[in-house]
Order: structure tokens, then C-alpha cells, then sequence
């Protein structure tokens, strides 16, 4: 099923919370019917670090920005179109997000 994007969760540079920034993950994942994963590399970023989710397809433009500093994220980017070529990619395990995972363990 194909949800609509989401909206951005705030305008560009504003912080918010976990709980928001959570929201937004997982609305963009349910919109593409895709994962997003975390870019391994972190970036330190002034007294924040930089946090990319990127499509899980392998040269798929999707992906947004995050600064985290502290408890709050400060929004910087968002592209949610997702050009796929190739074939899916391969599971292990599951499917799920990390980010989902993580949402439903701290509030179920």
C-alpha cells in the first residue's frame, strides 16, 4: 500500500524531539515501501553529529538529514523521491528498520 509523503517534520534548521523525529523515519519508510538506513559514517558537525538516512536501494536518490545535538535533532534535508533499478535487497532477517524496532521497544 502506498502512503503519501510526509511532510517535513519542521522547517530547516529547527530542533525537535526524539519522539518527532521518529515519526518522520517511519513515515518516509511507510511512503516508499523501502527502509531507509543510517549511513554508517558519522560526521561531528560543531557540538551535534550528522546523521544520514539514506534508501536502502543502492543509487536510489531518497534520503534526508538530521543533526543530532544532544536530545534534540535539527532538521536539514529531505529528498523522498526513490528511483529503483536492480533487484531488491537481500534480508537476513527481517525487513523492519532499525528505527522501527527501536520505536516500538521504548513506547509499546
Amino acid at each position: 500500500m502506498q502512503h503519501p509523503p510526509p511532510d517535513p517534520p519542521c522547517e530547516v534548521d529547527q530542533a525537535i524531539g526524539y519522539l518527532e523525529y521518529s515519526r518522520f523515519v517511519i513515515a518516509a519508510e511507510l511512503h516508499g515501501n523501502i527502509r531507509f538506513v543510517k549511513d554508517p559514517q558519522k560526521l561531528s558537525i560543531g557540538t551535534g553529529v550528522l546523521i544520514y538516512h539514506r534508501c536502502e536501494y543502492e543509487g536510489c536518490p531518497a534520503g534526508f538529514k538530521f543533526i543530532k545535538n544532544f536530545d534534540n535533532y535539527i532538521f536539514k534535508s529531505a529528498n523522498l523521491t526513490h528511483i529503483h533499478s536492480g533487484p531488491p535487497p537481500q534480508h537476513k532477517n527481517t525487513p523492519t528498520s532499525g528505527t522501527y524496532r527501536a520505536w516500538i521497544k521504548k513506547f509499546s
